[in-house]
């Protein structure tokens, strides 16, 4: 069901957008996800990937999504796209609120915590916070680019990102995750002379084996013509395994 749609059509009501037939019921029910398009409706649009009732979520293809369901809008004066515009734009407000909602509950996570690498199994802020590196990549892109036109819609702007900077938000848990471990593995070292962790040592020994196992594929890749595009990816570049040669790692 799609939560935020319920409250929202009582207000595209008063703005008095009329559909023919017996569309207002149908497109009603479909739109809130009692039910799913079935008579009168093409196969083709049944299949796709994104049910009918999320594409129609999406403005300004509001009428084309209307079309496919056969649906004609009727008697679209002014005042009717004012209220289907001021219903579009509630949404838009809710689902700017729900970022700010999760932003000071990242500051409240700091303040306790004193980081901000909150874990994916900690809902819902886990989940808010990977979707923001989701989004910050594809941000990344579209100012790289020229060009965007082919890539993904995202979330992310600059004031949502320098919001997040201000808390040195952490942008790639996974170089984080190497750093640190790759730290304790030189205590480790420090302290018993070698790099052989047992397995048994908890979360160092479970890295340390996972490197023996991505060096593996770094060395695969590294005999390949175009390692670019190969389906075989490693957390390995040449810069992190001089690291670990730096310090006498036991490869084998």
């Amino acid at each position: 069901m799609v939560d935020w749609l319920t409250p929202l059509l009582p207000r595209i009501d008063r703005g008095g957008l009329a559909w023919s037939l017996s569309a207002p019921a149908a497109w009603r029910s479909v739109a809130t996800g009692s039910v799913q398009p079935a008579d009168g409706i093409p196969s083709s649009i049944q299949s796709r990937e994104y049910p009918m009732r999320q594409i129609w979520c999406i403005f300004p293809p509001l009428l084309t999504a209307a079309a496919a369901f056969s649906c004609t809008p009727v008697s679209l004066h002014s005042s009717r796209i004012r209220g289907l515009e001021n219903g579009i734009s509630l949404f838009a407000a809710r689902r700017r609120r729900s970022w700010d909602e999760s932003y000071e509950l990242l500051l409240s996570y700091k303040e306790e915590h004193g980081h901000t690498n909150v874990p994916q199994s900690e809902k819902p802020l886990g989940a808010w916070v990977n979707s923001q590196r989701i989004e910050h990549a594809k941000y990344l892109r579209w100012i790289e680019q020229d060009d965007n036109t082919e890539l993904p819609k995202t979330s992310m702007d600059s004031q949502r990102k320098k919001l997040l900077d201000d808390v040195d938000f952490l942008w790639d848990a996974v170089a984080h995750t190497w750093i640190t471990r790759y730290e304790e593995l030189c205590d480790f070292r420090q302290e018993h002379g070698h790099c052989v962790v047992p397995r048994s040592n908890g979360r160092l020994g479970a890295w340390v084996e996972k490197m023996r196992i991505e060096h593996k594929k770094y060395n695969t890749l590294l005999t390949e013509e175009n390692p670019k595009n190969s389906k075989l990816k490693t957390i390995l570049t040449q810069d992190r395994v001089q690291k670990l040669n730096d310090i006498d790692f036991v490869w084998n």
